[in-house]
């Protein structure tokens, strides 16, 4: 009992001490008719490139390796199992579940069929199964097949401006995707605060349309596109939970299937894309301004400046260094770079004006003890000539 007591004193104490702090900022800024709260936060006016030299570290070892080991074995995993759920469909006996898209499919088929009069409409059912596996399977072509055409853009550009554009989008947009990759990422456009997001912009572009059927069609196909995503969406959760149920049950677990409940953790909390959600919220509130919307010169100045960091970086540290740094770069090395606060500026400059009256005291010195060791030189040569003036008498 006395043991928890010592223990929680200190917590205790901390506790009041931020306590008596809140109070304290709380009686400045409420008495202040304009209270400068964000006093001591400033952003660095030159993005932050001459600090670049500090974003090393050798923790980042250990991230880019998790980033390249969790890309391969995302890809992996997603090729061998959606091959293997395809070719067990194929044989006969195979059970079925239900999904969502066969369920829609066939209620459309079965409308039409009895809009035209032809039951051979409904033999036109696409299984769900295949469905959900060749969109996958389709994505993961096109976001590898995006990797390499950035890669060839980057040695076939000739000016710096278009090369590093595509630097930057390849290691800090497809690799963070390929990563976490799956159909089931599709979900990540359903959520309330993307969905909130997305339309709160469709809206402020909806309102410079001036025509009334491209602000119907925009709306339109915003809505459709949204159901898609969600109707894919959960038929990929069934299908990966399917595929790896296996894999929770039995005495013992093997390394296989260790690895497998890992790829398939990693993309069920990649449905969500914090991190990328929070880099994009930072974006927003460095470059879009009040209104939160990014216009087009400000998505521009926002790619410039990602282009112009990922050279900055390859500039200051070596090629193995810059790869590393790409890979594990984030959100919080974003708010490092960009983010500047005046305390630590104004200890420098009085730091700065201390060095400089060290200088100055030095340098006096310095002229003292050359006029002190003049005069005394003077001296002794006086003191010497008198002496020899003694000696001839």
């Amino acid at each position: 009992m006395m043991d928890n007591l010592v223990y929680q004193e200190p917590t205790i104490r901390a506790a009041k001490a931020r306590e008596n702090l809140r109070e304290q900022l709380w009686d400045e800024y409420d008495n202040h008719p304009d209270p400068d709260i964000f006093q001591n936060i400033t952003v660095a006016r030159d993005g932050g490139f001459s600090e670049v030299t500090d974003l090393w570290s050798n923790s980042r070892w250990v991230t880019a390796a998790v980033a390249i080991g969790a890309l391969v074995s995302n890809t992996i995993v997603i090729i061998e199992a959606d091959i293997e759920v395809l070719s067990r469909a194929g044989r006969e006996g195979y059970i079925r579940g239900f999904l969502v898209t066969k369920t829609i499919l066939t209620q459309m088929m079965t409308w039409l069929s009895g809009l035209l009069g032809r039951d051979e409409v409904l033999q036109w059912v696409p299984r769900g199964l295949e469905v959900i596996c060749i969109v996958e399977l389709a994505l993961l072509a096109a976001l590898l097949l995006e990797c390499v055409r950035r890669l060839a853009l980057v040695g076939l550009s000739t000016h710096a401006c278009y090369k590093w554009t595509q630097v930057e989008k390849l290691f800090w947009v497809l690799l963070p995707e390929l990563s976490s990759f799956s159909a089931m990422r599709l979900l990540h456009f359903v959520t309330i605060s993307v969905v909130s997001t997305d339309a709160y912009a469709m809206w402020t572009e909806t309102q410079q349309t001036p025509s009334m059927f491209k602000r119907a069609l925009m709306w339109l196909g915003f809505v459709v596109s949204r159901m898609f995503f969600l109707i894919i969406g959960l038929d990929a959760f069934i299908l990966k939970q399917r595929e790896n149920a296996e894999l929770f049950h039995g005495a013992d677990v093997s390394f296989f299937k260790f690895w497998r409940l890992l790829v398939f953790l990693t993309q069920v909390l990649g449905i969500v894309q914090l991190g990328i959600f929070v880099k994009d919220r930072l974006f927003t509130f460095i470059f879009a301004g009040e209104d939160s919307i990014m216009q087009s010169k400000e998505v521009a100045r926002k790619e410039i400046w990602n282009a112009m960091l990922a050279r900055e970086i390859y500039r200051k540290f070596s090629s193995v260094q810059w790869f590393v740094i790409m890979l594990s770069f984030s959100d919080e090395d974003f708010q490092k770079l960009v983010l500047n606060e005046k305390g630590i500026a104004r200890r420098s400059d009085d730091s700065d004006r201390d060095t400089s009256k060290l200088i100055d005291q030095s340098q006096e010195l310095t002229s003292l003890t050359h006029r002190s060791s003049t005069s005394s030189v003077e001296t002794s040569s006086d003191e010497e000539s008198g002496l020899a003036i003694c000696f001839s008498r």
